[in-house]
């Protein structure tokens, strides 16, 4: 490892360790309940440019810091209880042959802009990737090979 190697590692590692030492300060204090705290793990995975939260774009990392905030799926599991719960979809439910999913959102959400997130997103996004004949894009390839077709049923149904 060369010296400046070195030196930029000690650097981080002093870094590090005052921002756990202020934490520690802050929690001796009192100041910062932990009920309170939010913690975002950065996993030691570098991010091309934090400021991009595109979920599309392959350089894309969502499963780490401020993306993992701001992402929010139709479900997510629950590892306490081991099952699936819904987020931002209230249900996602198969015809007879399985070959026809109707997916219900929940009502009432709304963009950071303050727009609501409706049945009109969903088909947007998913004839984005449909439409990428490049299948560049993050999930592309694995939309154009299961899904055929979107429709808008209702403002909350696709």
């Amino acid at each position: 490892m060369s010296m400046q190697a070195r030196r930029i590692v000690l650097v981080m590692m002093a870094l590090a360790l005052l921002g756990v030492l202020a934490v520690s300060v802050a929690d001796a204090q009192g100041t910062v309940p932990r009920n309170q705290q939010v913690i975002i793990d950065i996993d030691s995975t570098s991010i091309a440019n934090p400021t991009d939260f595109n979920p599309y774009l392959p350089s894309n990392i969502k499963n780490v810091g401020m993306h993992q905030l701001m992402l929010e799926p139709l479900f997510i599991t629950n590892y306490e209880t081991g099952k699936i719960d819904p987020w931002l979809g209230v249900s996602f439910t198969p015809n007879d042959k399985l070959d026809v999913w109707t997916l219900k959102l929940r009502d009432g959400i709304k963009w950071s802009d303050g727009q609501p997130y409706n049945a009109d997103d969903v088909v947007f996004s998913i004839n984005l990737l449909l439409n990428d004949k490049t299948k560049t894009l993050d999930y592309a390839a694995d939309m154009q090979q299961w899904v055929t077709a979107v429709k808008k049923i209702d403002d909350t149904t696709v």
